[in-house]
């Protein structure tokens, strides 16, 4: 299907939506043992036809001959996996010592609350080293007597590496509740987003196309649903809470596996190792500490910039002869567009737009009219007065 949003279920069925997004990208059913390649409907190419160009149909053709290749190709061999769900310390503790050994391994947590992250609870942690076995625990029996030492010595160790899924999240729920937790890791989302800017970043998505276990999260979100819970996965059976924990921990550690090869083969490994991750640990820090702020030259600006506005509108308000509300998206598009005559550049439900970007397109189409230079200074100006000071 080409519409819903992603992760929102009916009838126990996980909807995706962005076609132009999962097109090309071959996913593995298991509920009918076969490869999916999501393309185009024809009907598509055909109202796109623009000029000659057969660039829709030569996209729906790319994707058949992909499905073409899979279908004369031998199925996969899905391995088994293995969930475990620890509660005896010695059984943890043996867990965690796989994990030291292993050197690399996949870290995820759940959390139950709602609100920020200070307002939020640790329920349980995730780990795993292998592509197909994970652990669960609860946090209550990880911060044992015979278990917590040896588990923050695990996390905190910077010569063992910590794969994580938007690892920030994980970063700002130890820091908020004063948990060591070292910040060297690995982040599959940001290493996702450097190899394909245009797909989801979303865990469950990259399910879909990157393991044969797309659709692990469907039980829970049922659960949910059923239960009518939004957020706060501390209602969740906890059976099935530790089902999902172990395959987002399996999930990412597939996801580490395929990435650190794609990212050496394309050459950006430099990129995300020197770059990207260091920054990532950076914000991760200023997000929990915060930064300091020139409160009076802020305030300054503030003021500046609402002269400027005032100034700004008034020249608007002479160019055009008339006074109007130019907040108004309405009233705005009627001077623009039916009193000035402009062509209008994009139209949505409600009526032409005026947004940002369609002031830039006008400002180039016609550089002469003062008055479309006016509104593009005064919606710089206004970015500025939407400051929120703090007061000491």
């Amino acid at each position: 299907k080409s519409r819903g949003e992603e992760g929102v279920v009916d009838k126990g069925r996980t909807k995706v939506g962005g076609i132009s997004k999962w097109r090309g990208h071959k996913i593995w059913l298991n509920e009918f043992g076969c490869w999916f390649i999501p393309t185009f409907h024809p009907s598509y190419a055909m109202r796109t036809y623009r000029g000659g160009s057969n660039y829709v149909t030569d996209i729906i053709i790319k994707d058949l001959e992909l499905a073409g290749f899979l279908a004369n190709s031998k199925l996969p061999v899905i391995p088994k996996l293995k969930i475990h769900y620890l509660k005896k310390d010695v059984e943890i503790n043996r867990m965690l010592k796989v994990m030291w050994d292993s050197g690399v391994y996949a870290f995820d947590i759940e959390t139950g609350g709602t609100g920020n992250s200070d307002e939020r609870w640790i329920l349980g942690a995730s780990f795993s080293c292998s592509e197909t076995e994970g652990f669960f625990v609860d946090w209550e029996n990880l911060k044992s007597d015979t278990v917590y030492k040896k588990f923050l010595k695990l996390v905190n160790s910077p010569d063992k590496l910590k794969v994580m899924h938007n690892g920030a999240y994980e970063l700002r729920i130890f820091n908020f509740h004063n948990i060591p937790f070292n910040n060297k890791h690995f982040d599959t989302m940001l290493a996702a987003h450097l190899l394909d800017e245009n797909f989801e970043k979303k865990l469950k998505s990259l399910a879909w196309t990157e393991t044969f276990y797309g659709g692990y999260d469907v039980l829970l979100e049922k659960y949910k649903q059923e239960h009518k819970i939004k957020v706060d996965y501390s209602k969740i059976d906890r059976k099935l809470l530790a089902r999902y924990g172990a395959m987002d921990a399996i999930t990412t550690f597939i996801l580490y596996k395929k990435q650190i090869k794609a990212l050496k083969k394309q050459k950006l490994y430099p990129l995300f190792h020197n770059i990207v991750m260091p920054v990532r640990r950076v914000m991760s820090d200023v997000e929990y500490t915060g930064f300091k702020v020139d409160v009076a030259r802020a305030q300054e600006i503030k003021e500046a910039s609402t002269k400027a506005i005032n100034t700004l509108e008034a020249k608007i308000y002479e160019a055009t002869d008339s006074e109007f509300n130019i907040n108004s998206t309405k009233q705005l598009s009627e001077v623009l567009f039916k009193v000035m005559q402009l062509k209008p550049y994009k139209k949505t439900k409600t009526g032409y737009s005026v947004d940002s970007e369609t002031l830039g397109h006008l400002k180039v189409m016609y550089p002469d009219i003062d008055v479309l230079h006016y509104l593009s200074d005064r919606a710089y100006a206004v970015s500025y007065t939407h400051l929120t000071l703090p007061t000491n």
